[in-house]
């Protein structure tokens, strides 16, 4: 009798193992599984996810950068990148397109040289004002990476563009909900 009782404590004590065991690796499989389906939203929708990433980050305090965007979507555009200052000290935005970069540069004032280097396909002061950055009052524009001609289309757009404080800009509201579901909250 007292040999069945270790054997059936035994027994129980296995089974119950082993089903804690097999719970874990479930879980592991499902947490798996939910990473490898971000993993690939991420890899094919780069622009929405940057979208949530700057969007999570003016949430979260961190408003510097992309306190004014262009009042339509950029055409063809594939991330938005904050960047460091890249001239006269002000808040640098990069919008990047297949083998090009657009830099947009804010500042209170503009220096000597408001694109440094590159020639400017916009130079110009604006009248939006945001509560985020309102000493913000110009915008330098300048494209690189650009090994051929830049597209008429792009150069235009940003040439011209409209600019808006981002909570009302649609399109980028739009991009960062669908970006969303791969940043915590």
């Amino acid at each position: 009798m007292k040999r069945v009782l270790i054997t059936l404590v035994v027994v129980a004590v296995l089974g119950i193992a082993a089903i804690g065991v097999y719970g874990q690796v479930r879980r592991m499989n499902r947490e798996a599984a939910r990473q490898a389906t971000i993993d690939r939203f991420v890899a094919t929708h780069p622009l929405e996810t940057t979208a949530a990433a700057i969007d999570w980050e003016r949430r979260h305090g961190r408003a510097t950068h992309f306190a004014l965007v262009p009042q339509n979507r950029p055409p063809a555009l594939v991330r938005m990148d904050p960047s460091e200052s890249l001239v006269d000290g002000g808040v640098t935005d990069i919008y990047t397109y297949d083998g090009l970069k657009v830099v947009v540069n804010f500042t209170a004032v503009p220096g000597a040289h408001p694109c440094g280097d590159q020639p400017c396909i916009r130079d110009a002061d604006f009248t939006v004002r945001t509560e985020d950055a309102p000493s913000l009052q110009h915008a330098a524009v300048w494209i690189t990476g650009a090994t051929s001609p830049v597209p008429a289309e792009i150069r235009q757009f940003w040439a011209k563009t409209a600019w808006v404080p981002i909570a009302d800009a649609q399109w980028y509201i739009e991009l960062a909900e669908k970006g969303s579901i791969t940043l915590p909250d």
